[in-house]
C-alpha cells in the first residue's frame, strides 16, 4: 500500500482523516501519483527538507492555533513539483 493509495482509501472511508495527511516523499516513479501530489502542494513535503518546513506543513494541516495568522517560518513552499 503506497501513501497515495492510503490517501485515496482514507478519502473514501474517513475524509476527515484524509485531510490531515501529509505526504513526505523523495518522489514517485508513478506518473499518476506525481500528478496527485502536484495538485496538493500544501500537503506534500519533498525530501530533503528542513525541520522548520516540516513544522510549517504540520501547522497548516493541523490548523495549530499558534500558527494562525503568522507567516511561514521558512518562507518556502511545501512542495515544488
Amino acid at each position: 500500500l503506497t501513501g497515495v493509495e492510503l490517501f485515496l482509501e482514507l478519502t473514501r472511508v474517513c475524509p476527515e482523516q484524509a485531510r490531515r495527511l501529509l505526504f513526505v516523499t523523495g518522489g514517485s516513479s508513478r506518473p499518476d501519483h506525481e500528478a496527485l501530489l502536484s495538485r496538493m502542494p500544501d500537503r506534500c513535503l519533498r525530501k530533503p527538507f528542513q525541520l522548520v518546513e516540516l513544522l510549517d506543513a504540520m501547522d497548516r494541516i493541523l490548523g495549530s492555533g499558534e500558527s494562525r495568522g503568522r507567516e511561514s517560518r521558512s518562507g518556502h513552499a511545501a512542495c515544488n513539483g
